[in-house]
Order: C-alpha cells, then structure tokens, then sequence
C-alpha cells in the first residue's frame, strides 16, 4: 500500500536481504566498484530513513529503521552515516540496548577507546524494557557484557575500577549464559580481568578523557577541543569578562564511581549533523 510505514520498513528488508544475496560480505566492495547490485544498499537505506521520518504507524518499527539503516552504513564502509542512525536511534528510544551497543563497537573497532568505554558502560547500564517488537534478550544478558570487556582489555589506559567493573559484568554473563564464539570469548577474558585486578600498578580509577592512547577527536564525532576552546575564547571577549578553570579534585573510585563516570557527554561524545 502506497505512502504504508510498515510497506516502507518491509520494503527496506527487501532490498537487504537481496544485499546479502547477493554481495554477502563484499557490500564496501561492491559499492567502491559500482556493482549493478549495489543498488540494494542505497535503496535499503533509502526505504529505512524514509520510514524513520513517519511519524504514523508503530514507533518501534520507526526506530528499528534507524537500527537497520545503521547496520547497511556501516557494512557499505560509510561510518558517518552509521553514527547518525544509530545516534538518532539513541535519543528515540534511549532505554533500549541496540544503539549504544552499536556505536560502542564502531568506535572499539577504530581504537577510540574513551567513546568506546562511554557507549558501552551506557548499553551496560540499561535493564531489559517493556517492548513488543525487536527485542533481542541475548544482546542484554551476554553481547553488551562481552563487548564491554573487550573495550576494557583494549584500552592501555584501563584502570583497576575498569577491570572490576568488566569482571562484574562478566559474572553477569556467565548466567545467561553466552553461546559459541562469544563463551569462548567471554571465558578468555573472565581469566584475564582476574589476573589484571591482582596488578597492584594500575591506576584506581580511569583517565581523564582525551589522552592519546585512548583516541582523539575527530570531526565527525563532534566538534574538536581547538574549536571549542575558539568559541569560548569569543564569548570571553565579548562579555569582556575572562574566568578561570577551577579544578576538581577526584578522590579514590569505588565501583559505583566507576559505573558513573562519563555520564555527562564530553567533547568526545558529541555529534554533528552533517
């Protein structure tokens, strides 16, 4: 039916079902080459954010749109596009796993490991919502674990609240319990979160955000600390006014402390529309 959200949203699955058929793991191949079949990618894309912008029909199926849509991006290698569906997901329907979840893997895998830590303690603190459509218990109960911990065992600047926090998390997981690559996986670093806590150097709690081993900034995931500093800079001199850093201290963090951290976005987590 002509103008049917849900015609729209099965429209879009088409065409990435048939993506799959037909390009199965070579989609950024395909599209770089501009294989006659890659037109399955731009038109499940198109279908998912025409979808995303009804506001008629099921609102979850609005935000699975944005899900999906960020799934196409991300396998046709346009990481720019994946951080806006799945941001836009994100503030949609914030209790809700997938987003957080995906934008913590994006960012694990380039190294960005402070953006990283932010999504996935953000996946990791969410419980399983009341929702009719799309809901995956699996992604709850042992991915966002697993992940979590791998973002911690990545990092060189994890602390020893980190790696509690990842070994807790862990635990968690051990009860679903975790199936196939994703046990072997989850049994791996259960032993070296536990070898890590008995590490007496590590530091208590985590680093300040913006070190060069745990990522820098970049354009496209919000605006950069130089141009921050600009803005400020102008506004100080228009006011006529300069104010003064104050420095907060921080005392020895708990587990709690830990879970907390990163809560307010920083310039790091911020997004830009393009």
């Amino acid at each position: 039916m002509p103008g049917d959200p849900r015609t729209i949203q099965y429209l879009g699955v088409a065409h990435m079902d048939l993506m799959d058929v037909e390009l199965g793991d070579y989609v950024q191949e395909a599209v770089q080459r501009k294989d006659p079949n890659a037109r399955h990618v731009y038109e499940a894309i198109r279908y998912f954010k025409m979808r995303s912008e009804m506001t008629k029909g099921s609102s979850e199926e609005r935000w699975f749109s944005w899900v999906l849509a960020g799934k196409v991006c991300k396998r046709m290698g346009d990481r720019r596009c994946s951080i806006d569906m799945w941001h836009n997901a994100s503030k949609f329907d914030p209790l809700r796993v997938e987003s957080w979840l995906y934008l913590g893997i994006l960012h694990r895998e380039s190294k960005q490991h402070n953006l990283a830590f932010y999504f996935l303690k953000k996946a990791l603190a969410l419980t399983i919502p009341d929702r009719s459509l799309h809901l995956h218990d699996y992604l709850y109960t042992c991915t966002r674990h697993v992940d979590f911990a791998k973002a911690v065992a990545e990092d060189p600047d994890s602390s020893w609240n980190d790696w509690l926090l990842a070994k807790v998390s862990l635990e968690a997981a051990k009860q679903a319990p975790c199936k196939g690559r994703e046990k072997g996986d989850m049994d791996e670093l259960y032993v070296t979160a536990s070898a890590r806590l008995q590490d007496k150097k590590l530091p208590k709690s985590r680093k300040k955000t913006g070190s060069k081993s745990s990522g820098s900034d970049t354009e496209e995931d919000g605006p950069s600390k130089k141009d921050k500093k600009k803005k400020k800079k102008s506004k100080s001199e228009k006011d006529g006014k300069t104010k003064k850093k104050k420095k907060t201290k921080k005392g020895k963090a708990g587990l709690a402390d830990t879970i907390a951290e990163h809560e307010d976005p920083s310039p790091n987590v911020a997004h830009t529309e393009l």
